[in-house]
């Protein structure tokens, strides 16, 4: 399916098909909030999400 969405992009030459094995630079992530905020359930999942995803 995402080949699908991407077919137009990639033939009209605005995306480029990367190798398997192409990989990026590993970057520091930070998840910034404001101090007042308690910090809610979700913003807890996103985290947690973000962290085993990207971690």
């Amino acid at each position: 399916m995402r080949d699908e969405l991407l077919a137009d992009d990639i033939a009209a030459g605005r995306l480029q098909v990367l190798p398997p094995n192409y990989t990026t630079r590993t970057r520091v992530r930070q998840i910034l909030w404001p101090k007042h905020r308690k910090m809610r359930p979700k913003l807890r999942a996103l985290i947690d999400f973000i962290v085993e995803t990207y971690g």
